[in-house]
């Protein structure tokens, strides 16, 4: 099958029946989310995701473990509670925290997710705190999982991959292979997102473009962490030898950088290659 052919088929075919949510979103999976508001609820918050993952129920678990409501953790867990794959949401809190456990409730409330909270103080500690959860845990999953589907398509994939480690293998099998598959999903509109673009330094052009045919402005300061055009193509005098530019870049071109490697590795001339091989090398 020719690429066109691969992407016309990833256009047109549904890639699965998508738990349809309130707000438009398809999610591939439907998890209750438990999340738990500092550091002291956090055992509870656990112990009830156990409880469901040994049944093998979709159920995760994730939260904060500062007193303090720090703006950045709060707009994450509000953000989860929101997540397409995201169907209901409990939040566990203790009563000593700043979070407010019933705020996160109502906002997931607002957005059309089932939702409930409690403080631990107040249901009378860990194992009251437990068996309560457990039994609106349970309570969540059979709603969900009556909820609505959809036919969900390529372009509505919005897809990431995470470094998992580099050998020597890398850059000639998974690199290329994620690669390959980025740039059929991007071909059908699907979006395709990834980390460590820093990793990108010396690229002559912004990879942005590449990552998702959505016409829509991208800002390169608050994806990349900087603007990847301004970086220097070649290594400043003085550079420690094994600095993270220089040996991340180095790898970068030699293994294909994953993904963006492989749609822009002809990016990197010749010359850069070399000097940075030869200071990484010191």
């Amino acid at each position: 099958m020719s690429c066109t052919e691969e992407e016309n088929a990833m256009e047109a075919t549904p890639i699965c029946q998508a738990w349809l949510r309130p707000d438009g979103g398809k999610g591939i999976r439907n998890k209750v989310l438990v999340l738990y508001t500092v550091e002291c609820s956090k055992h509870v918050a656990e112990s009830i995701a156990a409880h469901f993952q040994a049944q093998h129920r979709d159920v995760d678990v994730t939260g904060s473990l500062a007193c303090l409501d720090n703006q950045a953790v709060v707009q994450r867990m509000l953000a989860y509670c929101v997540h397409p794959n995201v169907g209901a949401v409990l939040i566990v809190g203790h009563g000593c925290e700043y979070i407010e456990p019933d705020r996160i409730r109502d906002f997931a409330r607002a957005h059309g997710r089932p939702a409930e909270a409690f403080y631990l103080q107040k249901v009378g500690g860990t194992e009251a705190g437990i068996a309560l959860g457990c039994r609106l845990v349970g309570e969540m999953l059979e709603k969900i999982e009556a909820g609505p589907r959809a036919p969900m398509y390529a372009h509505e994939l919005i897809i990431g991959a995470k470094c998992g480690g580099s050998d020597f293998t890398s850059g000639i099998a998974g690199n290329a292979v994620i690669g390959k598959f980025f740039e059929n999903l991007t071909a059908a509109g699907g979006t395709a997102m990834m980390e460590e673009v820093a990793e990108a330094a010396g690229y002559k052009k912004s990879p942005c473009p590449l990552f998702s045919k959505r016409q829509r402005p991208c800002d390169h300061q608050a994806l990349c962490g900087t603007t990847l055009v301004d970086v220097p193509r070649t290594p400043p005098h003085g550079l420690p030898a094994k600095s993270r530019t220089v040996t991340a870049a180095t790898g970068a071109a030699y293994k294909g950088l994953h993904p963006l490697g492989r749609l822009l590795r002809d990016d990197f001339p010749h010359e850069t290659l070399t000097a940075l091989h030869q200071t990484a090398a010191l």
